[in-house]
């Protein structure tokens, strides 16, 4: 019960049950449920993306050459946020940013 999908699969169980009267049309490309399924699917395909992006990096050996060559730069704590300002102007995307970012410097942890 306290697995986070369980968590998720009630808490759509019970948005089910919130209408007065649930039609048809409701869970429809068309109604609320396919309006929401529309627009979560962006950011999951982003988010998904990202993440990919970065295990892409990380495996090909890239994270370990930025974590070399930048260890003796005096940036600290500094390191993530200018890593992630470089891969959003480059790509432009924040949220692939942020995921490839912390892939990159997961090794230096």
């Amino acid at each position: 019960m306290g697995q986070p999908v369980v968590a998720l699969l009630l808490g759509v169980g019970l948005a089910v049950l919130l209408p007065k009267k649930l039609e048809r049309m409701m869970l429809s490309d068309k109604g609320l449920v396919g309006n929401a399924i529309l627009d979560a699917a962006i950011i999951i395909i982003i988010t998904g993306a990202g993440g990919a992006f970065g295990k892409v990096l990380q495996n090909s050996g890239i994270a370990a050459v930025v974590g070399q060559s930048l260890t003796n730069t005096p940036l600290g704590i500094l390191l993530p946020f200018v890593i992630a300002a470089g891969i959003k102007t480059a790509q432009g995307s924040s949220t692939v940013a942020i995921i490839t970012t912390a892939g990159l410097m997961a090794p230096l942890l």
